[in-house]
C-alpha cells in the first residue's frame, strides 16, 4: 500500500503532468462522483464539484461530515452514497 502511495504521488509530479497536457481540452465523459469530506482541508480551499465539473461532464457531487478519511469515519453513510450512486448509472 505505501508503495501504491508513493508511486501514486510520484506520477502527479511526472508522467500525469504529460498526459493532462494532452488532453486538456477534453472531459470525461462517463458518469462521475465527486465524493468528499465536507470538513476536510480541500472543501474549505476548494469549490470541489466545480473542479471536478472542469474536467468532467456528468458529476454528481456528495460530501459527508469530516475530513480526509470520512470514509473510515463514516463507513455505512459512505456505502449507501456509493450504492445509491452506481444505482443510478445505466450500463
Amino acid at each position: 500500500m505505501i508503495h501504491g502511495s508513493c508511486s501514486d504521488y510520484r506520477a502527479a509530479a511526472t508522467i500525469d503532468m504529460e498526459h493532462d497536457r494532452a488532453d486538456i481540452d477534453r472531459k470525461v465523459r462517463c458518469p462521475t462522483l465527486a465524493f468528499f469530506g465536507a470538513n476536510g482541508t480541500m472543501a474549505r480551499n476548494f469549490d470541489i464539484p466545480a473542479e471536478w465539473r472542469k474536467r468532467c461532464a456528468n458529476v454528481t457531487a456528495e460530501s459527508l461530515a469530516g475530513g480526509h478519511f470520512f470514509i473510515d469515519q463514516f463507513p455505512q453513510d459512505t456505502a449507501r452514497v456509493l450504492a445509491r450512486f452506481v444505482a443510478g448509472i445505466a450500463f
